[in-house]
């Protein structure tokens, strides 16, 4: 996708979805833990945020833009708190999963982890 600056590129495209996600949460009032005041600090630092996870992947063919809705879940903060919002972004035929989350899935990427990732193919599901 970046022939020059990949890492730095890859993690524009993290913060990006930071800054998506944040919008969602504080525009939904979602209270998460951590804070969402973590995730401002990352976008003005320029630095991953180590709870968001992105996962690609090729749609089932029907080319549009658009979004899931917010969804979110408290597993370890206890009920007054989130600390698992899930949405997805499709553009074209790719989708993207945005995750707020401690837990790494097998799927997910985060710029920490290298600037490799797999787009699996979603169109059988």
């Amino acid at each position: 996708m970046f022939r020059h600056d990949t890492a730095k590129q890859m993690l524009n495209v993290h913060l990006f979805f930071v800054k998506w996600l944040g919008c969602q949460i504080v525009e939904s009032n979602l209270p998460t833990s951590p804070g969402v005041d973590t995730l401002s600090n990352a976008i003005m630092s320029q630095k991953p945020h180590p709870n968001i996870w992105l996962a690609f992947g090729a749609s089932n063919g029907r080319e549009w833009v658009g979004a899931s809705y917010v969804h979110a879940h408290s597993f370890l903060s206890g009920k007054d708190k989130y600390d698992y919002v899930v949405r997805m972004y499709h553009v074209g035929t790719l989708d993207v999963r945005v995750k707020f989350s401690d837990v790494k899935l097998k799927d997910d990427w985060h710029p920490s982890g290298g600037n490799q990732f797999v787009v699996a193919d979603l169109t059988g599901l």
